[in-house]
């Protein structure tokens, strides 16, 4: 604010600002400054955290709908067909775990393994159209490493050599866990495995759990 500084006659000299006020000038500009810089920053934290939700939401999404997909055309093999395969290579859905070296906490590690109809990366496109094949596709959690996807192809393999009839797959490498359950029509289940069966047959829902590295969800 400015003050008026008389001289000896009383008559007007000049004026300015006296040292107190300057530094109360100077320490309000501080606080609001300081008060805007927390409101700023802690904003950008907040937009971040969202950010962070946001992304990890559309993974998990990604990841749903990828092995949903595999699942809408599962099937259980024919009798000739699965002369050669165990039981419990139709569907089997393990209930697996492990302990995190940092966290010390018990996190699920499912694995599950499936006969479904699977695009061929073997062969090439038909009329631009992607060839099918009949696929064992198994999802698993590597820990420390994410999430992955093992198929087996059959159909097109009897022109290939060993190594090509597997292709694993990295899907996300931010997935720490992962939980299947299994509904037969009244209650969950923990392990679907149709060795156990008399006769073998899919389950009519399964519920997907995952959980990832960025927020722990």
């Amino acid at each position: 604010f400015p003050v008026t500084i008389w001289s000896r006659k009383g008559s007007l000299n000049k004026t300015g600002f006296t040292l107190i006020e300057i530094t109360l000038a100077v320490l309000i500009f501080s606080i609001i400054a300081s008060s805007m810089y927390g409101f700023l920053s802690g904003s950008d934290k907040v937009s971040q955290r969202a950010q962070k939700e946001i992304d990890i939401s559309q993974l998990g999404w990604a990841i749903s709908e990828r092995i949903s997909n595999d699942l809408r055309s599962t099937f259980i093999p024919s009798p000739i067909f699965r002369q050669s395969l165990p039981n419990s290579q139709l569907f089997l859905g393990e209930d697996n775990g492990y302990s995190d070296s940092q966290t010390m906490e018990s996190q699920a590690c499912d694995r599950l393994t499936f006969f479904t109809v699977a695009n061929s990366p073997n062969i090439p496109k038909l009329n631009k159209e992607e060839i099918v094949d009949l696929s064992q596709v198994t999802y698993y959690v590597i820990p420390g490493k994410g999430l992955f996807r093992r198929t087996k192809y059959f159909l097109t393999a009897c022109s290939l050599i060993e190594s090509d009839r597997y292709r694993e797959t990295k899907i996300a490498s931010e997935v720490t866990a992962l939980n299947f359950r299994y509904f037969d029509g009244e209650v969950w289940r923990d392990i679907w495995d149709t060795a156990s069966m008399r006769q073998p047959a899919l389950p009519i829902a399964i519920e997907i759990t995952i959980k990832s590295i960025v927020t722990g969800k």
